[in-house]
């Protein structure tokens, strides 16, 4: 079928004088046929729309020149046709520039990016420091120092990365992925060896405060005074310890009720205030004055707080 009769409209005769045009005309005056739905019922091949090689669906292209014939580019490599083309190609050539070609093929591959524009070498640089700039602040928020990094073999995204923790001193390699997964998650931990939990932001602004305005020595942490059992932060000279009570996890009382349920804890809320008692009790028994910090109170009047802080200081 010559290429001018499909700019003829097959529904009412109308004349078109390019493929835009009989686009238009369809667009506007038969409302219920878009350009693919024409072309199935008026121009396409039983064995159209089919990729040659795995059989898959083709997309759809225009109704000049129809469906693709493959499905991706892996196929129309795999065709005939192209390793001929392949062949004859290669065979005119150097084995230097047959270096320099395959180079620039997969040079030219591995820039490409998943939307399939081809980004310049300062984007990929700019990237990869925000990655790397990324990884670095999840690492420090489980408490522990980011050493190194690795890349993939194409060079282009950030495969492993090397942290050591600050507490127990254990140096780990992890893929990238599982640290962007922990991440995701409320309760991530990253050192396995001492189980490092996340540090929210209130608590570590409540934490810098401590260490800014007291000159004596400060403990974060602590996991040796009560046998396991963490305590946030703790001045020995002072003999006083803190605990910073976030409202999910502590289940504040004036938002939570006894019976309500920590699905991420597994306990209930007076479960919760039971064992903060406890906490309380058996820091008393190590000559431990433990004042509870709670996250909302600090939210809604941070200096009144601190005021208290350093007048407990003095």
């Amino acid at each position: 079928m010559k290429k001018e009769q499909k700019y003829i409209c097959k529904l009412c005769g109308y004349e078109a004088k390019n493929i835009t045009a009989l686009t238009t005309h369809l667009q506007y005056k038969h409302k219920d046929y878009n350009t693919q739905r024409y072309y199935d019922e008026f121009y396409k091949n039983p064995n159209e729309g089919f990729c040659e090689v795995c059989g898959k669906e083709t997309k759809f292209r225009d109704i000049v020149k129809g469906y693709n014939k493959h499905c991706c580019k892996s196929c129309a490599h795999k065709t005939k046709h192209f390793r001929d083309s392949y062949k004859k190609t290669i065979s005119k050539k150097s084995e230097k520039e047959k270096e320099v070609w395959k180079n620039k093929i997969r040079d030219k591959i591995r820039s490409q990016s998943s939307t399939g524009r081809y980004i310049t070498d300062g984007e990929a640089l700019k990237r990869k420091n925000k990655s790397i700039k990324r990884l670095k602040m999840i690492v420090e928020n489980c408490d522990c120092t980011f050493v190194d990094y690795s890349m993939d073999k194409d060079n282009i995204k950030v495969s492993k990365v090397t942290f050591t923790c600050n507490r127990c001193g254990t140096t780990y390699t992890r893929v990238r992925n599982l640290l962007d997964r922990k991440y995701r998650e409320h309760d991530y931990r990253l050192c396995v060896s001492c189980k490092v939990k996340s540090i929210s932001e209130p608590e570590k602004e409540f934490a810098k405060f401590i260490t800014e305005n007291y000159h004596g020595t400060v403990l974060r942490n602590d996991r040796n005074i009560l046998g396991g059992n963490e305590l946030d932060v703790v001045l020995p000279e002072l003999h006083i310890a803190y605990e910073f009570d976030g409202v999910f996890w502590h289940m504040d009382s004036r938002f939570y009720k006894p019976t309500d349920y920590n699905p991420k804890t597994n306990r209930s809320a007076q479960e919760t205030w039971d064992r903060d008692n406890e906490k309380i009790r058996r820091c008393a028994e190590k000559g431990l004055t433990l004042i509870r910090i709670k996250e909302y109170d600090w939210l809604t009047d941070k200096e009144l707080i601190k005021q208290q802080l350093l007048e407990q200081f003095k």
